[in-house]
C-alpha cells in the first residue's frame, strides 16, 4: 500500500512541473481510486439522546472493497472495531450499531480495497443520554373476541425525565408496531382499539417511546383468542302483492327479510310456473325489493322466496298463493260480445 502511494506521489511531483491544470487532473483522479464512503445517519452536529445508535451509510469503489473499520472517539473514551467483508464488493450499504460516550463523539467509518487504498467519512454528534420510559404494564382488555369486533386495550408507563410518551402496540406478536398512540403525558393511561380480520390466537404487547425517541422494552404479552363469529340465517321472506289477476297481466310483488346479524341479503324467487329470478342482491337487511311477473296460463301458483346472507346461511321459504282465473284475451273477447248483445236488448 505504501509503495503504491509513493509511486503516485512521484508521478504527481513530475507532472506538477508542467502545468497546474495537469496537477489538478491527477489529484481529482486520485480521489476516484479511493473508496467513496458516506455516512447518511446520524447527521453531522446532531444531538443524540440514545447511547446506542445505528450508523447508516454506503460505500463504493472502482476496485473490490475487502474490509471496513469504524472508530468512535468521545470525550470520555474511544474504541474501534474491524470487519473483513465475506464477499468483496464494489458497492455496499452498511448499518453499524455503535455505543456513544456522553458528550461529543466523532464517528469515522473506513473502507479498504484490494489495491490498498482506503476511504472514510466522519460525523460529529453530541450524546445527551436520556432515560427510557418504564416497561408498560401488561395490556388490559378482552382475552376473547370475534372477527370484525372492536376490542379496546389499555396500558400505562412512566418516564423518569417526565417526557411525554407514545405507545406502540403489537397485535400479532411479530415485534413490529401495528398501531401508535398519540403523545401522552407520562404516567397517563393509554387506550387503543383494534379489529382482527382473521381467527387465531394472538399475543398483544406494547412498548413506550418518549418524545426524544428513547424506547422502553416490550411489555408482557396478553393472549387473545379471536374466533369466527357465529352466524344466524335471515328470516323467512315476507311476500306481498296481488293474489288474483288475469293471465298475461303483469303484477308487482314485494319481498323483504331481516338478518338478525345485520348481514346483507340475497333473494331467490320461484314464481311457481317453472321460472325463477335467480339469486338477486346483495341488499341491506330489511330492504324491500320489488319484482314484476306475468303468468301465461290460468291456474293457482305458489310464489316462493328464500333469503341467503353473505355467509351462505339460508332462510326457509316464504310463500304467497296467487290465482289467475281469467285469460285476459278471452275476457276481452267476451266483453266485446256482451257489448254487441246489449244493442239488441
Amino acid at each position: 500500500m505504501i509503495l503504491n502511494k509513493l509511486v503516485w506521489l512521484i508521478l504527481i511531483i513530475i507532472l506538477s512541473s508542467y502545468s497546474g491544470a495537469t496537477y489538478t487532473h491527477i489529484i481529482n483522479n486520485l480521489g476516484i481510486l479511493q473508496p467513496n464512503v458516506e455516512i447518511v445517519y446520524p447527521a453531522n452536529n446532531s444531538i443524540i439522546y440514545n447511547q446506542t445508535i445505528t450508523v447508516i451509510g454506503y460505500a463504493s469503489d472502482r476496485y473490490n472493497m475487502t474490509s471496513m473499520e469504524w472508530i468512535i472517539e468521545g470525550e470520555q473514551g474511544s474504541y474501534s472495531q474491524n470487519k473483513t467483508l465475506e464477499n468483496t464488493t464494489r458497492i455496499m450499504n452498511f448499518m453499524i450499531e455503535v455505543y456513544l460516550f456522553e458528550g461529543r463523539n466523532t464517528i469515522t467509518v473506513i473502507f479498504r480495497d484490494t489495491q490498498g487504498f482506503e476511504g472514510n467519512d466522519s460525523v460529529t454528534v453530541v450524546c445527551i443520554p436520556d432515560n427510557p420510559p418504564s416497561k408498560p404494564s401488561k395490556p388490559v382488555g378482552p382475552t376473547e373476541g370475534e372477527i370484525g369486533e372492536v376490542l379496546t386495550y389499555s396500558t400505562i408507563a412512566n418516564d423518569p425525565d417526565s417526557d411525554k410518551i407514545r405507545y406502540g402496540w403489537d397485535f400479532n406478536d411479530d415485534n413490529i408496531v401495528d398501531e401508535w398512540s398519540t403523545l401522552l403525558e407520562s404516567n397517563t393511561t393509554c387506550r387503543l382499539s383494534y379489529i382482527w380480520d382473521k381467527a387465531g390466537i394472538y399475543h398483544v404487547k406494547v412498548k413506550a417511546v418518549d418524545e426524544k425517541g428513547v424506547e422502553s422494552s416490550w411489555s408482557e404479552n396478553l393472549t387473545v383468542t379471536i374466533s369466527t363469529p357465529s352466524n344466524n340465517p335471515p328470516s323467512k321472506p315476507t311476500i306481498t302483492g296481488p293474489t288474483k289477476g288475469r293471465v298475461g297481466g303483469r303484477y308487482e310483488y314485494t319481498f323483504v327479510a331481516i338478518d338478525p346479524d345485520g348481514d346483507n341479503i340475497y333473494y331467490f324467487v320461484d314464481w311457481g310456473d317453472n321460472t325463477s329470478s335467480g339469486w338477486l342482491g346483495p341488499y341491506k337487511s330489511g330492504e324491500e325489493i320489488t319484482l314484476a311477473h306475468s303468468f301465461s296460463s290460468q291456474g293457482s301458483y305458489a310464489i316462493k322466496a328464500k333469503a341467503e346472507d353473505i355467509f351462505g346461511d339460508e332462510s326457509s321459504w316464504g310463500t304467497l298463493i296467487v290465482n289467475m282465473p281469467y285469460n285476459i284475451l278471452i275476457h276481452r273477447f267476451l266483453g266485446r260480445i256482451l257489448n254487441l248483445l246489449s244493442y239488441f236488448y
